[in-house]
């Protein structure tokens, strides 16, 4: 299933999928048509990657043998959306996640591989490392913002997207001048580092990808027809000129379409 919203006056395209197999499915194809329009367009794709359980599930379909020849992976390099500030070999390590389910299986070039670095003695150090890492792979000048060929989000119950929390920022504004910032916060609450919403917001393509009936209030409140919330964090997600999908399992988006969409 799938259908146009609006969202403070932007389109953005929901794919209802009718499980996680499907879903993945459908995530990892549009992956791999977009990185093979950017290879042939500017000779390489840059990918803001998302931690979380079902983006587990499309880095291991990726890595398959449906599709890892598919992906030409020495012109793609892989970033980091957000880390939480634990070693790579910890099971809460995004970076670890990836490289279980993905990295580990593909013939990609390790100069192609972006991580966010975890053993400085603070992370906003580590998070003015990564920041000097976007600037020199991009070619920043001062005052630019990296322009990632396509971002992947998850969503949390509580609306944080990336490490960005609501009880931290719910505008752009207060980060209007980094790239990238340490946070304090959620499931486990551990300090990290994340991409900030001037950097998300002009990407050239943003996937949103949420799964479970543990979401379907969020996904109410931020995508429902009737949902008048413009200070939730998810809001102010609004690409300048880019494509934004919202990848969603049924259990995610049921309230979308049943009696209780409303504010």
């Amino acid at each position: 299933m799938e259908i146009i919203i609006n969202i403070n006056n932007n389109k953005a395209q929901i794919i209802v999928a009718q499980n996680d197999k499907n879903l993945c499915g459908e995530v990892v194809e549009r992956i791999w048509k977009l990185s093979e329009r950017s290879i042939k367009e500017s000779k390489r794709f840059a990918i803001s990657l998302s931690g979380g359980t079902t983006p587990k599930g499309i880095y291991s379909l990726m890595a398959s043998e449906s599709y890892r020849h598919k992906f030409q992976w020495k012109f793609i390099h892989l970033f980091w959306g957000d880390e939480r500030y634990v070693p790579f070999s910890d099971e809460k390590s995004n970076y670890r996640m990836v490289y279980d389910s993905l990295l580990a299986k593909v013939d990609i070039p390790k100069s192609n591989i972006h991580a966010i670095s975890t053993d400085a003695e603070d992370p906003s150090i580590s998070a003015a490392f990564y920041e000097q890492d976007l600037i020199s792979y991009f070619k920043l000048s001062r005052g630019e913002l990296p322009r990632f060929d396509l971002i992947l989000l998850g969503l949390g119950i509580d609306g944080h997207l990336a490490s960005l929390f609501p009880q931290i920022t719910t505008a752009a504004e207060k980060m209007s001048s980094q790239l990238v910032m340490a946070t304090l916060g959620g499931e486990p609450n551990l300090p990290r580092v994340t991409l900030t919403l001037p950097v998300i917001n002009n990407a050239k393509n943003l996937m949103w990808i949420v799964t479970g009936a543990s979401k379907a209030e969020i996904i109410r409140k931020v995508l429902g027809s009737n949902s008048k919330n413009k200070n939730l964090l998810p809001k102010h997600v609004l690409l300048k000129d880019g494509q934004t999908f919202w990848f969603l399992d049924w259990d995610a988006a049921y309230l979308l379409f049943s009696s209780a969409n409303h504010s």
